[in-house]
């Protein structure tokens, strides 16, 4: 590259030469239409979107996989029998994520942990676990704290844990508890 500046034709960028020779190193891993080099950073950019598109499906299978062996059958079985399309349960993962859990309302992003926090409930374990009417995205603790438990008894739960919080919102000084 022995021009002054080069311009990425992707995102539009124009680099120095001096730049240039190490933004526009030869990597073949990434094809695109126009088929000329494109800068390393939009390369990255690209894998990065990709990979944020496939996490939500790629969890969408392994949760399927998981309630499908809990209820002792195949992966394909258990998506055929009770409706848990990937592509649906992908979909909904990814718009729960941008929202709040359904049970404890806190936002999945200041969770910290991305897409792992987003689990999905089966809301009656008692009932079969049909994708459309028996299920619900939760994070990982609300599901692990309702655990087998029916809507009642998590329901009963959740009362005792607010009044945990509003306890110590309070304090115990005006609890009449402190001493």
């Amino acid at each position: 590259m022995a021009l002054d500046s080069v311009v990425c034709p992707k995102c539009g960028t124009v680099y120095p030469a001096e730049i240039a020779e190490v933004m526009f190193a030869i990597r073949q891993r990434v094809r695109y239409t126009s088929h000329r080099p494109v800068c390393v950073a939009c390369e990255q950019t690209d894998r990065d979107d990709r990979k944020r598109q496939r996490r939500a499906v790629a969890k969408a299978h392994d949760t399927t996989r998981f309630h499908a062996r809990r209820h002792g059958m195949g992966k394909a079985e258990f998506a055929a029998q009770y409706g848990w399309r990937p592509e649906r349960i992908a979909h909904d993962i990814e718009h729960a994520y941008d929202n709040t859990c359904c049970y404890c309302q806190r936002p999945y992003a200041a969770m910290g942990h991305g897409l792992a926090d987003v689990t999905i409930d089966v809301i009656d374990p008692t009932k079969e676990p049909f994708y459309e009417t028996n299920t619900r995205p939760c994070c990982m603790t609300c599901n692990r704290e309702k655990g087998p438990l029916t809507p009642e008894q998590f329901g009963r739960r959740k009362q005792g844990w607010r009044l945990w919080e509003e306890h110590r919102r309070i304090g115990p000084k005006q609890l009449g508890l402190a001493f």
